[in-house]
């Protein structure tokens, strides 16, 4: 089965002339909305509400935001150690380790929305390389079985995470899980 084209939901009126590929690859440098950004491509995002629309509750508790993009994890971490940057939401494991105990950094620990998996390409597509082998299900349940999803999880995530059993994080997971009850 042939895999659509991520297709962005956007007003006819403006993006209606947009083929597909070029939808796909366009960045939009005039967002419409409440939020308006300035941007940097591949560098920064700085998003600033619109002067059009009206502030509806409570004012920001920041006047910004910026989301820097960085070429590497370690640029991030010393720009975080440096204080050229104020927080950092997602750390490499082997990175975190590092940055608990280091002055001026405070390392909080948290749940994440982020998940890390090992997939199977199942795909039945002449262009695919993927192994038949793979394509049955016994041995996509053999190799899952023989995976000690712990031992996975101390080794590339030094002990951070839970094994899983779903995609979804585990926390959310759990939330799905009380929330059927």
């Amino acid at each position: 089965m042939e895999s659509a084209p991520l297709i962005k939901i956007v007003p006819e009126h403006i993006w209606g002339s947009f083929s597909p590929t070029k939808l796909s690859s366009y960045t939009n440098p005039h967002p419409i909305g409440s939020v308006r950004s300035h941007s940097r491509v591949g560098s920064s995002v700085r998003p600033y509400k619109s002067s059009a629309t009206p502030l509806v509750g409570r004012a920001p508790a920041v006047p910004s935001v910026i989301w820097e993009q960085f070429e590497n994890s370690d640029v991030m971490v010393k720009s975080l150690e440096s204080g050229q940057i104020d927080i950092i939401t997602e750390v490499p494991t082997l990175l975190w380790k590092a940055l608990k105990g280091k002055p001026k950094v405070d390392a909080i620990s948290m749940e994440s929305f982020s998940f890390h998996h090992i997939g199977f390409n199942v795909s039945q597509s002449k262009k695919s390389k993927a192994n038949p082998l793979i394509r049955d299900l016994d041995v996509r349940k053999a190799l899952s079985y023989a995976f000690d999803r712990q031992q996975l999880v101390d080794l590339c995530l030094a002990g951070y995470g839970k094994p899983g059993s779903v995609l979804l994080p585990h926390h959310l997971e759990r939330s799905r899980l009380r929330s059927r009850k």
